[in-house]
């Protein structure tokens, strides 16, 4: 069965507005949570990295869990606990012994880990295989980001998480939550608006390039520059091979543009799919690739 292939953040970013608030604007509601979405989706995929740099040093075996993980101090602790809720975290945790960081971070991390002790290799011949995904609270009703084997994230609707997953998928393993407190506990800082809507841009380019490669396996070539990226849900007049959709669907990037497909690239490449950045203006200075 062919994967359609829909972007992490696909059911936050379609709600989003075009507008761009300066740094010194507090932000709208809406870019607020789009923020902590992209805050969330990157701390899992931290800790993906450190699972398999954890692997790779340790006999190629997952760890016993996420708090190992903190014991070196090398992976910050704010990664542990998603900013969509108030979960805060020590202070003074770079000056933490290794194992208390480990026991804070088992007993208060927003994030379900479930694969420990398993070789990364094994795991990832499993399409469905996962390593950890966030709580059922952490995002409210919208849903939960998932952290597959092989390190990327996809985000669903709790409903698809659970048919796909297992009905239990971010009830396990509850743990309490700390408050902010003045001196003592912290939340993580919101990263930029447009830092969080520039992950948001290299995580969409990721995702249809993959639909574009599952493109060109069986129609046998990429997309033209005049098909563009809606070959990939409506099939081209010669396009001999190509089966159903390939994505969910074409979206515009954070901004309200949409982004630019040329086949072949300007540099040789195959493709090229590229956001015109916050001006809206193709080929200048903050262009995103």
């Amino acid at each position: 069965m062919k994967r359609v292939l829909c972007g992490v953040l696909s059911l936050i970013v379609c709600s989003q507005s075009a507008s761009t608030l300066s740094a010194a604007t507090k932000l709208s509601a809406s870019d607020e949570k789009l923020v902590r979405m992209v805050q969330c989706e990157d701390n899992l995929r931290r800790i993906g990295l450190a699972i398999t740099l954890y692997a790779n040093d340790h006999n190629d075996k997952t760890p016993p869990d996420l708090g190992t993980l903190a014991a070196s101090g090398d992976l910050d602790m704010t990664a542990f606990v998603c900013p969509s809720v108030a979960n805060a975290v020590p202070n003074d945790w770079k000056e933490m012994k290794p194992e208390d960081r480990t026991a804070w971070v088992n007993a208060h991390t927003d994030y379900v880990y479930v694969s420990p002790g398993k070789a990364p290799m094994d795991l990832m011949t499993n399409p469905d295989a996962i390593l950890a995904y966030d709580r059922d609270d952490d995002h409210g009703s919208d849903g939960m980001h998932v952290l597959f084997a092989d390190s990327h994230v996809e985000f669903f609707p709790i409903a698809a998480a659970r048919k796909r997953f297992g009905k239990t998928v971010g009830t396990e393993h509850k743990t309490s939550r700390v408050a902010p407190a003045a001196g003592k506990f912290s939340q993580a800082p919101l990263m930029p608006l447009d830092q969080a809507k520039g992950l948001v841009v290299k995580d969409d380019i990721n995702t249809y390039s993959i639909a574009l490669h599952a493109f060109q396996l069986d129609v046998g070539r990429y997309p033209t520059t005049a098909e563009g990226l809606k070959a990939l849900i409506q099939k081209p007049a010669k396009a001999t091979g190509w089966k159903s959709a390939y994505i969910e669907k074409i979206r515009q990037d954070p901004w309200g543009h949409p982004y630019q497909y040329v086949s072949p690239g300007a540099g040789g490449e195959d493709f090229t799919v590229t956001s015109a950045g916050p001006d809206g203006k193709p080929s200048t200075a903050d262009d995103i690739k």
